[in-house]
């Protein structure tokens, strides 16, 4: 979310002050209020549908989840993360308790769904201390540790549990992993190469630009700058 700076509209000595005007602070009040009331009822939402999926297997998980997906509710980003969060949490107990989980095929299968839901959950740009720790241990549990930094969104100030209990993958006093046979058997890098190329981010510096419907990279914004200009250009795709 971008904040806006505040507009005040009309003559109030506010303008001059920089205090919130009576009305102001009615409003700011009951936009507080609003939104604490929404962030309760999707928090016991979250909580309800939590309980309901504990109950389903592999196939009916997976199609519950579906389902949710389409509900404009799982678009609030608290929503979403946890979403994502509880689904990880379910493949690490799902992996856990394979036929064979330190087998090469299974590291790979969920090694690689775990991490696009942690880009998916980078890309929502919401998380909890909870999310966060959670999110970290599976990091950590991969080989990972090193993009901790760069893939975990850090907890919000106004925090709050998760409604599930995340599988415990790091010990507490040493912090190593509980699960070694998850940890990827190469460099990280290697592995995005073999196994996550088509769910990496391929942007160069992309911003929205009003002149088109999509965000431009920068070289792309260069380009959109030497057409109003009318400039000359030679694009060479490859």
């Amino acid at each position: 979310m971008v904040l806006q700076p505040k507009v005040v509209h009309g003559r109030s000595s506010s303008k001059i002050t920089g205090k919130l005007s009576k009305a102001d602070v009615i409003r700011e009040q009951n936009i507080a209020k609003k939104e604490s009331k929404q962030a309760s009822e999707s928090a016991a939402w979250i909580a309800s549908r939590v309980q309901e999926m504990e109950n389903l297997d592999g196939t009916g998980l997976e199609k519950c989840l579906q389902v949710l997906s389409r509900n404009p509710r799982t678009r609030e980003a608290s929503v979403g993360a946890e979403l994502r969060v509880y689904r990880m949490h379910r493949l690490l107990r799902e992996w856990i308790y394979s036929a064979n989980p330190d087998s090469p095929a299974s590291r790979d299968k969920y090694s690689l769904l775990l991490m696009r839901l942690i880009k998916e959950v980078w890309e929502i740009g919401f998380s909890t201390k909870e999310m966060a720790s959670a999110i970290m241990s599976v990091l950590i549990t991969l080989g990972f540790s090193d993009y901790v930094d760069s893939l975990v969104v850090s907890g919000s100030a106004d925090d709050k549990a998760l409604s599930f209990r995340f599988v415990k993958l790091v010990k507490s006093k040493t912090k190593t992993a509980v699960y070694d046979f998850m940890r990827v058997q190469e460099h990280p890098i290697v592995w995005q190469l073999r196994l996550f190329g088509e769910f990496m981010d391929r942007s160069m510096d992309s911003q929205a630009d009003a002149r088109v419907t999509f965000k431009p990279d920068a070289w792309q914004r260069e380009v959109l700058d030497a057409v109003d200009q009318n400039m000359s250009l030679l694009v060479v795709g490859q």
